[in-house]
C-alpha cells in the first residue's frame, strides 16, 4: 500500500495573499473541517495504519444489513483492529474518537443535519457556477480542476483530493465526490464528515482507494 501526503492548509501563504478572511468563512477555526485538514500535522505509523485499514468496516446507520440468521445482532457501525485489539463503536463515537467532532457537537445540527449525498443535477449545476458550462464530462462524472475559475476554490479542491476523497490517480480532475464536499464547504452546508471519512477508510483496500491512502506526517 502506498501512503501519500495529506495536504495541510498553508496559513502563511493564505495570509500572504490576503485570503485568510475568506478561508476562515469557509473553514472556521476549530470546526470539523478545520480539524479534518489539521490531520495532516499528525504523525502516521505505517504498521498501525495498514492494520487499521485492512480491518476497517463501516455499516452506515439506518442502512439494512443482511444478517447470518434471524435474530442475529446487527454488526457494529464502525469496527477495526488497532495495535492487535479489535474495537467497535457507533459512527458518533468514531466521529469523536478520531477528532473530527467534539462530544458536545454530536447532539447539534452540525452533526445531526450533516449531508451524506447531494443530487447529481445539483452538483453539476454547482460545477457550472464555479467552472462554467460544458466543462463537466458527464460520461466520466468528472471535470478538469483547471476550469475552476477561482484559485482559492482550486486550492480547497486540492485539500479535499488529498484527504477525505483522496485517490492514487492524477488530481487534475475534480470527481463527483470532490464536488460534493466542495459544495458543502463553499455553500456552508452541514456535511457528514465522519460518514465520509468512514466510507473512505472502508474503501481503502477494496474500492476507489485500493492500495493507496493519504495520511499525515510519516
Amino acid at each position: 500500500m502506498h501512503i501519500g501526503s495529506h495536504a495541510a492548509i498553508d496559513w502563511d501563504a493564505i495570509d500572504g495573499i490576503a485570503e485568510t478572511p475568506r478561508v476562515c468563512r469557509f473553514i472556521p477555526v476549530d470546526s470539523p473541517w478545520h480539524r479534518l485538514f489539521d490531520f495532516a500535522h499528525t504523525p502516521t505509523y505505517r504498521e498501525l495504519l495498514v492494520e487499521f485499514l485492512s480491518s476497517f468496516t463501516f455499516h452506515p446507520p439506518g442502512v439494512p444489513v443482511p444478517l447470518p440468521h434471524p435474530g442475529a445482532p446487527p454488526p457494529p457501525e464502525v469496527s477495526f483492529r488497532l495495535a492487535c485489539v479489535m474495537r467497535s463503536m457507533t459512527l458518533a463515537e468514531f466521529a469523536v474518537h478520531c477528532g473530527l467532532y467534539m462530544q458536545g457537537e454530536i447532539e447539534t445540527e452540525i452533526y445531526i443535519a450533516g449531508l451524506v449525498v447531494v443530487a447529481k443535477p445539483i452538483l453539476v449545476g454547482f460545477w457550472q457556477v464555479i467552472a462554467g458550462e460544458n466543462h463537466w464530462e458527464h460520461d466520466k462524472s468528472k471535470g478538469r480542476v483547471s476550469f475552476v475559475r477561482d484559485p482559492l476554490y482550486r486550492y480547497l479542491q486540492h485539500l479535499l483530493a488529498t484527504s477525505i476523497s483522496a485517490r492514487g490517480y492524477s488530481r487534475e480532475w475534480c470527481t463527483t465526490t470532490d464536488l460534493f464536499f466542495l459544495y458543502c464547504l463553499l455553500y456552508r452546508r452541514p456535511c457528514a464528515l465522519a460518514h465520509g471519512l468512514a466510507q473512505y477508510y472502508a474503501s481503502a483496500l477494496t474500492g476507489r482507494t485500493a492500495d493507496f491512502c493519504m495520511a499525515g506526517r510519516t
